[in-house]
């Protein structure tokens, strides 16, 4: 496992919180990396001291506990990253015990000891913080009590850990993103810990297991107000958010405001009876109604050449790297790919590099001091424009190893490859992305934005499930009800402006499973492509590769056909409860056989009960108003598509400043699926 030590301010408990993890990182049983929030008390002078055996990350500044956990675990490499505040301790034999019960439960997500406070009394579990708890505390009505988790007890699932110290699987810290940075201090494991049991995954006190915490260590140190041992403004500014992106904001506002007016009638009831009013007045003046800071940026360097750039050597990717360069696409997305695979993610990476039928020498590493600091993976497509086939090259993975960012190595790897012969043959770019910072560069380079652009269209089957899964991955900037309302409004304006078909499509084909392409799609192809002047070209062995590889993803390929003629072709792809429509072509004039293709797609999507089906088509293409008629209408997401016209003249290309331009892009055509 790697230990993540978060400290600020603990010099005088971080020694303490070490001293038992040394002997086993000197052995290679375990990997520590610690990430220091600014401490000025001495903290990091006894960081240094141990730098042989731990990996120090010194922040320039207070990012908060989330944030710094989250430049920790990103390190990982192992299955289990354990989270340990720099005032805990953990007995001898705790980590093997909590690493075995995770590995005899699959779904246990996140496991924690038995922790005894400084009192000797062991940490609570369960209990979940609701606006229904806080509001029945403020009333003095009876709420669920909390269990103890007795040192030697029996293991029990619950509904929530203490953070102090936590068993993790790296594996869930990646499908959920880590934790959430707008948590600057406390509630942070409490969502982490919300968003893992909506995804299935299960907590878990393990009784067997035994430390012990002082609690609130760096809380006192920072000389801050403190109520019930947590600093006052900090907690109640992520209470709040925590309640809003969890429970919306009916109910944050209903549960604060009642903690607030029962706040003040104990103070009055307090004064009243000649006690001292203060703690219940202490939470009268912590802050109400506010959300939390927004998250501290990582601290920018000065621009120019770093070391490491001096350092630096690039050349292509070699076979058998892939293990090494997943490991950094891990550490810089902390999952990877971001979709389902049938196969490991090594194996999808492999088949990425090295199965691409039209070349695969386009992967590109950069070293410092013999290890791999930065990848740039692309793939080569030929695409058809005005009846001439080219060569494209698109940028599908980017990635810098966390330690050397804004040192300017991205653009030194770029600048290097741009200049490589390899670089020289191609006569079309094309690029997705939806980062604002290299939707810019690419702008400075001479990329182009289409004029008939793409659009991202979808088919929404249950909103308030969407709402609820895009809360859990992104958080809840609209109040959910509000959220949900968009989507129906937006499903009632596109049935207005495109009224759906009356009738099923009639049809002389039948539409069946295609396992592998043949040769019949290289005429097929020819056929449906003289109405584009924009097209990635469909072979054979591309088809073959790109869709019907188990390595590439859950792709299933229908196709309508008749006396052994393609008529057109659809590829669909179901995922984490989202469908999409990777691709569909048809034969010219033929949208009969396109309405078919989309009607047994969408009764394949409501079978298979997804909440959700998108679709990328360009804005005036002939399918875009068939899909409106079904339900489909425009999320105004920007995939961010930009072009470049290499060896092209001018006029080959100058169709796609035209709004009306006829091109066929759709998901499949990129790496964004």
């Amino acid at each position: 496992m790697t230990v993540v030590v978060v400290t600020y301010q603990s010099s005088g408990t971080v020694e303490r919180t070490l001293a038992p993890l040394r002997q086993p990182c000197l052995q290679g049983l375990l990997r520590c990396v610690v990430v220091d929030n600014c401490s000025t008390d001495g903290t990091v002078e006894i960081l240094r001291r141990e730098a042989s055996w731990l990996e120090l990350i010194e922040g320039r500044r207070n990012v908060g506990y989330g944030n710094g956990c989250n430049r920790g675990w990103v390190r990982a490499t192992t299955p289990y990253a354990l989270f340990l505040n720099p005032d805990a301790v953990l007995e001898p034999q705790a980590l093997e015990i909590l690493v075995d019960f995770m590995e005899e439960r699959p779904r246990a997500g996140i496991a924690a000891p038995a922790l005894l406070g400084s009192t000797g009394k062991p940490h609570l579990a369960g209990g979940l913080i609701t606006a229904r708890r806080i509001i029945r505390e403020a009333l003095r009505l009876p709420v669920e009590e909390r269990r103890r988790i007795e040192p030697g007890g029996a293991p029990f699932g619950t509904a929530w850990l203490s953070g102090a110290v936590q068993l993790v699987r790296t594996r869930l810290l990646r499908e959920l993103g880590g934790f959430d940075p707008r948590f600057f201090m406390y509630f942070e494991e409490t969502d982490l810990e919300m968003r893992a049991r909506e995804s299935g995954w299960e907590l878990w006190a393990v009784g067997e297991a035994v430390g012990h915490h002082l609690g609130a260590a760096s809380a006192r140190a920072s000389g801050r107000k403190l109520i019930n041992y947590a600093i006052a403004d900090e907690f109640f500014r992520s209470r709040f958010y925590y309640l809003v992106k969890h429970h919306g904001w009916a109910s944050a506002v209903a549960a604060e405001s009642a903690d607030v007016l029962g706040s003040a009638v104990r103070a009055l009831a307090r004064w009243l009876g000649g006690r001292n009013p203060s703690p219940p007045l202490a939470r009268l003046r912590a802050p109400i109604f506010r959300f939390p800071h927004p998250p501290v940026p990582a601290p920018r360097r000065e621009p120019g050449a770093s070391e490491a750039v001096h350092r630096l050597t690039v050349r292509t990717a070699s076979e058998g790297e892939e293990p090494e360069m997943l490991d950094l696409l891990l550490r810089a997305f902390q999952r990877w790919p971001a979709f389902e695979v049938q196969v490991p993610a090594v194996e999808h990476l492999r088949w990425k590099m090295r199965s691409d039928p039209i070349s695969c020498q386009h992967q590109w590493v950069g070293e410092v001091e013999g290890r791999i600091a930065g990848i740039i993976l692309r793939v080569v497509r030929r695409i058809r424009v005005k009846g001439r086939d080219c060569l494209a090259r698109e940028g599908v993975d980017a990635a810098i190893d966390p330690r050397f960012e804004d040192q300017r190595l991205y653009t030194a790897i770029v600048d290097h490859v741009r200049e490589s012969p390899a670089d020289s043959v191609f006569d079309f770019r094309m690029s997705y992305s939806s980062n604002p910072k290299i939707r810019h560069r690419s702008a400075r380079r001479g990329f182009k934005a289409l004029a008939n652009p793409i659009q991202v269209l979808e088919k929404p089957y249950r909103a308030r499930a969407i709402v609820a899964r895009r809360r859990r991955r992104h958080g809840g900037r609209l109040p959910a009800l509000l959220a949900v309302a968009r989507i129906e409004l937006g499903k009632a304006v596109n049935r207005f402006l495109h009224p759906p078909y009356g009738r099923r499509a009639r049809r002389g084909w039948s539409i069946t499973t295609l396992e592998r392409f043949d040769d019949r799609i290289g005429g097929f192809f020819d056929e449906a492509a003289r109405p584009f002047d924009l097209i990635v070209v469909r072979s054979k062995d591309y088809m073959n590769w790109r869709y019907c590889d188990p390595a590439a993803g859950r792709f299933r390929v229908r196709v309508a056909e008749q006396d052994g003629r393609l008529f057109g072709y659809l590829v669909l792809k179901i995922a984490e409860g989202e469908g999409s429509i990777a691709d569909l072509l048809a034969l010219p004039g033929r949208s009969d056989v396109v309405r078919s293709l989309i009607e047994d797609a969408l009764r394949t999507f409501r079978e298979a009960g997804v909440e959700l089906v998108t679709c990328w088509m360009i804005s005036r293409h002939p399918y875009n108003g068939i899909l409106r008629r079904y339900g489909f209408f425009d999320s105004r997401r920007d995939v961010g598509f930009r072009y470049r016209a290499m060896h092209l003249e001018e006029s080959e290309v100058e169709f796609l400043d035209d709004p009306r331009a006829r091109i066929h892009l759709t998901q499949g055509d990129s790496d964004w699926v």
